[in-house]
């Protein structure tokens, strides 16, 4: 299954634009490195909110309010994790990339 059929076309940049993100509060000891994950996770949870209020006509009675805060929430977490996995993914490469260079061969 294709892991980017559950996140919207419009924020696919969006768990880029997260590891980016990640990276940056890393090098900044702003956080412990232990709670970045779960920042990513609520980050991505905010601007993804954001966007869907941005982008959806939320009419004045707010029929579609429980619905555009469920896919905000639905889709900011899954491109946090996608974040938290891509950091994962290029980490895992390197540290492989590394031994092989080593002539360790693991």
């Amino acid at each position: 299954m294709d892991f980017w059929y559950y996140i919207h076309p419009e924020l696919a940049a969006l768990p880029i634009f997260l590891c980016g993100l990640g990276f940056v509060l890393k090098k900044s000891d702003l956080i412990a490195d232990k709670l970045i994950p779960a920042v990513l996770f609520v980050a991505g949870i905010m601007l993804a909110t954001l966007w869907v209020f941005g982008s959806s006509a939320i009419i004045g009675d707010g029929t579609n309010l429980p619905i555009a805060i469920f896919t905000g929430i639905i889709q900011g977490g899954i491109c946090g994790m996608a974040a938290v996995g891509l950091h994962q993914l290029v980490k895992q490469t390197i540290k492989r990339d590394h031994k092989i260079d080593n002539g360790s061969g693991e």
